[in-house]
């Protein structure tokens, strides 16, 4: 069975942490997004910084920015190693939140 990060567990504290994480990360990534957008017209902005962080957020939740990052990976190697590292903090990250890695952190 396939679940999904939003599925009920049982444990609603649980469940109801990894819900406000998702819509958080989806919120702050449009946010970028269209920040960055923004940026591309005006000079004070850095548009293409803020579009790429944005995409990089949004791709743990939305599969059609998950390629397109895979795609730059592919096509851009230089970038691989950068993207990687960022993937491996948000995974972190994501770990920390939810209580699964044993930090102080965890409820």
């Amino acid at each position: 069975m396939n679940r999904k990060p939003t599925d009920f567990d049982g444990d609603l504290v649980e469940w109801s942490k990894r819900v406000f994480w998702i819509a958080f990360r989806q919120t702050f990534g449009w946010t970028l997004l269209g920040v960055g957008v923004a940026g591309l017209a005006l000079p004070i902005l850095p548009g293409w910084l803020l579009i790429g962080w944005g995409i990089l957020t949004l791709a743990a939740d939305i599969p059609f920015f998950q390629r397109l990052v895979d795609r730059v990976e592919n096509r851009l190697p230089r970038l691989k190693a950068a993207i990687q590292r960022m993937k491996r903090r948000h995974h972190h990250e994501q770990k920390r939140s939810s209580g699964t890695d044993g930090s102080p952190h965890a409820s």
